[in-house]
């Protein structure tokens, strides 16, 4: 087994990637929600064509990377879903500090998290983590569920990427807005760039749901994880939305 940089596999890898397998396997699936129509407040969103590439111009361990003094025992897990393998990394008592969509293969997924959170060691995660764990799988085949009650530390979040995400977290499956509708949700129409910017160092997906959140038009818009524009079209066709005659541009 190849051990990667910054990581400490305690034995052999494998044993513990099926424990983590395993966990998903045993942990109750979260409750369902009901898919409602995307909501529109008619804001205009004239800044939203750039917004269509900041978001994938960071990555979303950005955060992970301003820790200046790593919170003791962060740990992580890499699980496999129905779009590939995630990660969740978490500090005690089961807080989340960030997570990762499939980055290709487990292994990738594992150097991501190495990258962005070095101070991390792959450890079987408790009752919390399982949870969480399921509820994201269940999100990603079904599209249906609630991750709101899944804690993030949010710590080193700027104030403004906080506010966007929980304006965020507040879309459910199923619905979606516009980046000029999330910023005029914020008390702030013209800052359409700024919550593209935003969503484009987001440490927490789908935990916080930057793929509801489309350009101008309802366009796809940017998506920084790995299959871009595709992986986003994908997650939302499985939450029941499905956008109306995607450009070869927006693919």
């Amino acid at each position: 087994m190849t051990q990667h940089s910054g990581l400490a596999h305690p034995g052999s890898g494998a044993p513990l990637r099926r424990l983590c397998d395993v966990a998903v396997a045993i942990a109750v699936p979260a409750g369902t929600a009901p898919l409602v129509p995307s909501p529109s407040d008619g804001t205009a969103d004239l800044t939203s064509a750039v917004a269509l590439v900041v978001d994938s111009a960071v990555g979303p361990g950005v955060y992970g990377e301003r820790m200046a003094t790593p919170p003791a025992g962060l740990a992580f897990c890499v699980f496999p879903t129905v779009i590939g393998h995630c990660a969740l990394v978490w500090r005690a008592p089961g807080t989340i500090v960030g997570s990762a969509l499939p980055h290709g293969s487990a292994d990738r997924t594992r150097d991501a998290v190495a990258r962005w959170y070095p101070a991390a060691r792959e450890t079987t995660p408790d009752a919390v983590i399982v949870t969480a764990m399921a509820e994201v799988t269940t999100l990603l085949e079904s599209g249906t569920g609630d991750l709101s009650g899944i804690a993030l530390d949010l710590d080193v979040v700027p104030a403004f990427d906080r506010r966007v995400y929980h304006v965020v977290r507040m879309i459910p499956p199923g619905a979606t807005l516009t980046y000029g509708e999330v910023a005029a949700r914020l008390g702030a129409p013209g800052a359409a760039q700024a919550v593209g910017q935003a969503l484009g160092r987001n440490p927490f997906p789908p935990i916080v749901p930057c793929h509801r959140v489309l350009a101008a038009g309802k366009q796809v818009g940017g998506f920084s994880a790995r299959g871009g524009r595709r992986t986003k079209l994908r997650m939302l066709e499985r939450e029941g939305v499905h956008l109306e005659h995607p450009t070869l541009f927006d693919l």
